[in-house]
């Protein structure tokens, strides 16, 4: 089974609780036999993805890629919360086509 995961958030290192719980899911699903191709698409502030981070996400996971985002997130939510696809990106859609 292949399971892609698209994440906002890097999983190394797994020191904040969204890295290390997307992370513990992953592994996880590995554990069960999945293949995980894991689509870092970096929204969760980091202004640098170091190479160490990305040498050890190319090693976890079966399957690495970073997706550049093509337009600049918009940071303030139209309504009190931020809906789900706020931080949704062309370059998403057309990596995934």
């Amino acid at each position: 089974m292949e399971i892609s995961v698209l994440g906002p958030a890097p999983t190394c290192p797994a020191d904040r609780g969204n890295r290390a719980w997307i992370r513990a899911v992953c592994r996880q699903l590995q554990a069960r036999g999945a293949r995980i191709q894991f689509l870092y698409f970096p929204r969760d502030g980091n202004k640098r993805f170091r190479a160490d981070q990305y040498r050890t996400m190319v090693a976890e996971w079966d399957y690495f890629h970073v997706i550049a985002p093509a337009q600049p997130l918009r940071w303030a939510p139209e309504g009190r919360y931020r809906l789900i696809d706020d931080w949704w990106d062309d370059a998403i859609s057309r990596f995934i086509e």
